[in-house]
């Protein structure tokens, strides 16, 4: 995952932090001087993977490119660069709901540390919406991580 930076740049991209990386992956924030939005993209190491893995892998873009909802991250583009690392372009979405409880408890006031059972169903129900389009496409999100 050497020469990502190159193809990057050309594309208008600019490596803000790395936010991940494991194995064959790693993600990166990126600010797009095109259009000055931040984007999250996904950069993996194709060269040595296996080609079944490669099969997944462009699966995973095909179902990306697909998917059109607005309680869902939007994709982007995908591209690969000169090593054959394969760059997976998508919306960065600020916040989190993890963080949002975690936040929560440090406030002072009890009373305060709670979500309102009106947010509760408002998040639940977006997150309803967003997997029902999925499902109806016939398509299994396998990255639901029940995590506080």
């Amino acid at each position: 995952m050497g020469g990502e930076q190159s193809q990057m740049i050309k594309r208008g991209y600019t490596v803000q932090k790395e936010t991940a990386e494991g194995g064959t992956e790693k993600v990166v924030l990126a600010k797009c001087a095109l259009d000055g939005k931040d984007y999250i993209i996904k950069i993996i190491n194709t060269k040595n993977v296996e080609s079944v893995k490669k099969e997944r892998i462009n699966e995973e873009v095909t179902i990306l490119v697909d998917t059109d909802h607005p309680f869902l991250t939007q994709y982007k583009e995908a591209f690969e660069d000169e090593h054959r690392d394969l760059h997976i372009v998508m919306e960065y979405c600020e916040g989190d709901l993890s963080k949002k409880i975690a936040d929560l408890k440090k406030t002072p006031k009890e009373a305060d540390r709670r979500l309102s059972e009106d947010e509760i169903l408002n998040w639940f129900t977006l997150i309803c919406l967003a997997l029902k389009d999925l499902h109806d496409k016939e398509i299994l999100h396998r990255d639901i991580k029940p995590q506080v």
